[in-house]
């Protein structure tokens, strides 16, 4: 029976040489490839293969955060603001990609707005910190947020090209400007009142 492996750093997969492509590769073409993966979660999970790949999650570009990829809200809480402290400050963010769903969690919850009240008030601050970095694009789901508007830090973000809303349920929704948007997406949203979007009119802008 062979020796139990001892907990630690794991080296990053070689080749039949011996030979680390992957960690020879720039950082820029690492970056790519982390940002394709469902949840930056699964990014930070390559910390371990080296001391090199210790903070190169950090500097990826995109941002993508799910919670059916968690045990539990305060799992996902919990890495999700962790994620954004350790983050390189001064990188930006081109894609934000945020799904707050506890459905398979909890099934038999209440929708009430009391109960909702923390996971909107975590959403806000993604978003916040996004614009604040420059995201271009950003793909927002939060099924059952009722009673709950729009994120207002989306109005008048100057770097927003892209913006997809699904399952979104509001009430109201103030004039918003987006003055950058050419393509906008709403997919499965009900918008129980007024909803103007008003942009550049030298940026045409696209819907589905």
């Amino acid at each position: 029976m062979g020796k139990p492996r001892k907990k630690g750093n794991r080296p990053a997969k070689r080749n039949g040489d011996g030979e680390d492509r992957i960690s020879n590769l720039a950082d820029d073409i690492i970056n790519r490839i982390l940002s394709v993966l469902p949840d930056t979660k699964f990014a930070a999970q390559t910390a371990v293969l080296s001391k090199r790949w210790e903070t190169l999650w950090t500097s990826v570009p995109d941002l993508r955060f799910s919670a059916k990829n968690y045990k539990s809200k305060e799992s996902f809480k919990e890495f999700l603001l962790s994620a954004l402290q350790r983050r390189e400050q001064n990188c930006e963010i081109c894609n934000l990609c945020l799904f707050i769903d506890y459905g398979h969690l909890d099934r038999q919850r209440a929708p009430h707005k009391e109960y909702f009240l923390e996971e909107v008030q975590l959403r806000d601050l993604v978003v916040k910190y996004a614009v604040r970095h420059g995201v271009r694009h950003i793909d927002l789901s939060h099924p059952y947020a009722q009673l709950y508007p729009v994120p207002l830090a989306l109005s008048g973000c100057r770097t927003l090209t892209t913006l997809k809303l699904a399952q979104l349920i509001v009430t109201e929704m103030p004039t918003a400007c987006f003055p950058a948007v050419k393509t906008l997406y709403l997919d499965d949203c009900d918008f129980d009142g007024d909803f103007v979007v008003t942009r550049n009119p030298l940026s045409p802008i696209s819907h589905t």
